[in-house]
């Protein structure tokens, strides 16, 4: 992501501190999960992103096409994950990075 270094280090960073504190709370019965968000439909995003693509079809479908499911996640979306997690089923998880991002992390490796 060309200009947004300071951005790239700190989320780099946070999935490093998930793994060595993860493992650190382990032994303790302490489960510790980054959630990672791609574009999620908040008032902020939906500001920004609507005033860049508002009345230009196109980049509408430029936006969309960014995220290989084709649209931002929602609240709920990011809620949901979140419940599992501090569930009995999601107990077994930690010191790793969940992605909720509509597949954009696995373009990055394209």
């Amino acid at each position: 992501m060309p200009g947004h270094f300071a951005y790239c280090v700190s989320v780099g960073g946070l999935w490093m501190l998930t793994r060595s504190v993860g493992v650190e709370l382990g032994p303790h019965g302490i489960c510790v999960v980054n959630i990672d968000c791609g574009a999620v439909a908040t008032p902020i995003n939906e500001a920004t992103m609507n005033e860049a693509t508002m009345n230009d079809p196109a980049k509408m479908k430029a936006r969309d096409a960014a995220i290989p499911l084709g649209w931002m996640a929602s609240p709920q979306d990011i809620a949901e994950v979140v419940v599992f997690l501090g569930c009995e089923q999601g107990g077994y998880m930690t010191a790793t990075t969940v992605f909720l991002d509509g597949g954009m992390q696995g373009r990055v490796c394209l």
